[in-house]
């Protein structure tokens, strides 16, 4: 496992990994991921997310609905989180973000904490890229640093699959990041900061972004009840 140095998690809010999965296991991933793709559309129940043109844009508790994830939530991913929450950790949930074909819908900029409510804000999100991935193909964006500002008011929103954004008026200012991955690259973001993807403009699947976000708690980190009402006051206008 190869370590890039160019970021530090506590200032930046994010830290990446090179290659710290074996080829061999992705590719099996991603043959495992054309399976799901294959499967009746009627079989694509709640859990799964499709964006308008019927490609998988999300699938919730992949690792319950498809155990080969199982793979990746193991020791490796633990231990590099305790190491960088410094506390205790543990797995919460693994789910699979993917932009199949061209013009895929977009990620709005959003906190995950806003949907989570941890307070303290000790959590993150393990976020493995499964296929190359860059600004071509709507790779994750970061406004480094902002983790540090604590949560930002987020509006309802109408994009499946996201509750809940942050408007543009409250992101003058910011510069958005976007890394270079490839398969087997792994990023750790801080719950709190802010982060959008932009829609995938190549098609077939050949070109597909697909990744693995797994989201890990530290145990100090506990339910807000005040930071739960506001996101599910969101929640509530969507439906």
């Amino acid at each position: 496992m190869k370590k890039l140095i160019s970021h530090n998690f506590h200032h930046d809010g994010i830290q990446i990994f090179k290659k710290i999965f074996p080829k061999k296991l992705i590719k099996l991933s991603n043959q495992e991921l054309l399976r799901i793709r294959n499967l009746s559309l009627k079989k694509k129940k709640n859990f799964i997310v499709l964006d308008k043109n019927n490609h998988i844009k999300y699938i919730r508790d992949l690792d319950y609905y498809f155990p080969f994830f199982k793979n990746f939530i193991g020791s490796k991913i633990l231990n590099l989180a305790k190491i960088i929450l410094k506390e205790d950790c543990y797995v919460v949930n693994v789910g699979l973000h993917s932009k199949t074909g061209k013009d895929s819908s977009y990620t709005p900029a959003h906190q995950d904490n806003f949907y989570w409510s941890r307070k303290p804000a000790r959590a993150l999100t393990a976020y493995l890229a499964l296929t190359k991935q860059d600004k071509k193909n709507g790779v994750i964006s970061y406004a480094l640093g902002t983790h540090r500002k604590g949560i930002l008011p987020h509006k309802a929103s109408a994009e499946k699959g996201f509750s809940s954004f942050i408007e543009d008026k409250n992101l003058k200012n910011l510069n958005f990041y976007s890394p270079k991955l490839k398969p087997g690259d792994m990023i750790f973001h801080h719950c709190n900061i802010i982060h959008k993807a932009n829609p995938n403009r190549l098609g077939g699947i050949k070109n597909s972004r697909s990744s693995i976000a797994i989201v890990i708690y530290g145990v100090s980190a506990k339910e807000s009840i005040k930071l739960k009402k506001k996101y599910l006051n969101n929640l509530h206008k969507v439906k």
